[in-house]
């Protein structure tokens, strides 16, 4: 009876945030665009393709003077409230360097995003990946939303650590002259919902449909250009309308796999008769049972597996270190999640 009244409170409190970032909760895979050249022709072109493929999720980062600049550029407000106006996600950017720059400097260019241009959310440049500066980038994201900002991207431009989910919206995994492999894309990641990751691929000549379809599975949102340094992303690449619509008409390809809830003490022998249940991104269960328990699902969904107590035998945590007992997945591949009990609640282990 109290796991089901926790859990009707927890899911509202799911239903709530995905309301302040219904953006991030879409199921298609969404472009993540740089633009750092200034309105006009290629703002346009942009937009053009956001008005024939208004279902697939579009974010734009804008970048006046490496940051926000100094005082507002009308050119800018006018460019950014007609993308806007087309449902695009504007981005401003600002950079961090890696987690050492000051952040009231920060704070100051978000909140001159905030008045001057009215942003939906801010990329964070420079990223760090190392353990240690994860408070310093949910504080900053507290305070983009603070300002009723609804959506932040960290840019790390390599593979983050998972300590950093969720301390912005989005992560960008990978920033590179050259397409990603597939399978460096469904590691660690796969044990979260693909909409925290990103890529980024510039100096590429052609567009792989293919990639970009079998990408799609693992990532939330990605861009790819023939850009070339020093500024890959003054400009879009001739294949952007292909990209857009490999997106909009190559949705991720469902796939059905095995997910595993195991169960088993601090010693790791295995537990039996340990209460299960999983639910679908609704809220709605769909399968309960006494584990270990295995159920087919579907790959690139997101599903939420909950585990309970039975006496004095006690759930501890999961074997990614959680210890809420609801844990929420988006398999890619077949997958085995354990949930570590302690018979001795009174006893630390």
């Amino acid at each position: 009876m109290y796991a089901k009244v926790i859990f009707v409170i927890l899911l509202s409190i799911m239903v709530f945030s995905l309301s302040h970032t219904a953006f991030a909760a879409h199921p298609s895979t969404g472009v993540i665009l740089p633009l750092y050249v200034s309105p006009g022709s290629v703002w346009h072109d942009v937009i053009q393709e956001k008005i024939k493929h208004h279902k697939v999720p579009m974010l734009v980062i804008i970048n006046p003077l490496n940051g926000s600049g100094q005082v507002k550029n009308n050119n800018y407000a006018d460019g950014i409230h007609q993308m806007q106006s087309h449902n695009i996600y504007v981005l401003g950017y600002v950079y961090t360097e890696y987690g050492i720059r000051n952040s009231t400097d920060i704070k100051n260019e978000i909140t001159n995003y905030k008045n001057w241009y009215n942003v939906n959310g801010i990329f964070f440049d420079q990223m760090s990946n190392v353990p240690g500066n994860e408070i310093y980038y949910a504080d900053l994201a507290n305070f983009v939303k603070s300002l009723g900002l609804t959506f932040t991207v960290g840019n790390a431009g390599v593979d983050t650590k998972p300590s950093y989910i969720k301390t912005v919206d989005n992560i960008v995994i990978y920033e590179n002259d050259t397409l990603p492999s597939v399978q460096s894309l469904s590691g660690w990641h796969k044990n979260y919902d693909k909409h925290n990751f990103s890529i980024i691929a510039f100096g590429v000549d052609g567009l792989n449909k293919s990639f970009v379809s079998e990408a799609s599975n693992s990532i939330g949102y990605l861009y790819v250009t023939n850009g070339k340094i020093p500024n890959p992303f003054n400009s879009i690449p001739p294949y952007f309308g292909d990209l857009v619509d490999t997106l909009d008409t190559h949705p991720p390809v469902a796939h059905h796999l095995i997910l595993t809830i195991g169960s088993a003490d601090l010693s790791k022998n295995e537990l039996k008769g340990m209460w299960t249940e999983l639910h679908n991104a609704k809220g709605n269960t769909i399968f309960q049972g006494f584990g270990p328990r295995s159920y087919v699902v579907t790959s690139g969904s997101t599903y939420t597996v909950f585990v309970s107590d039975f006496q004095n035998i006690k759930f501890d945590h999961w074997d990614d270190g959680s210890t809420n007992p609801y844990r929420t997945i988006t398999p890619t591949q077949d997958i085995t999640v354990t949930a570590y009990y302690n018979d001795r609640p009174d006893v630390n282990p």
